[in-house]
């Protein structure tokens, strides 16, 4: 599996949690980074691949970014 695949199988759940990064509450926003970032390590992803593949060129990882943020 590339890490490409490894995101996408992994997005449902990333999709649900990455909003909680922002919650006002800093025990919940601290909670949802230590899930993301055990979710990550799960596939072998870390932040740094999360980042460079959401900002790749491609318009299907453009497409999941706009998913992910809506």
């Amino acid at each position: 599996m590339n890490k490409r695949q490894a995101l996408e199988a992994i997005f449902p759940k990333l999709q649900k949690l990455l909003p909680h990064l922002g919650n006002a509450s800093a025990g919940e926003a601290d909670n949802a980074r230590c899930a993301i970032n055990n979710l990550l390590k799960s596939v072998k992803l870390d932040w740094h691949d999360l980042a460079t593949l959401l900002l790749n060129k491609e318009e299907s990882i453009h497409e999941m970014l706009g998913r992910l943020l809506a």
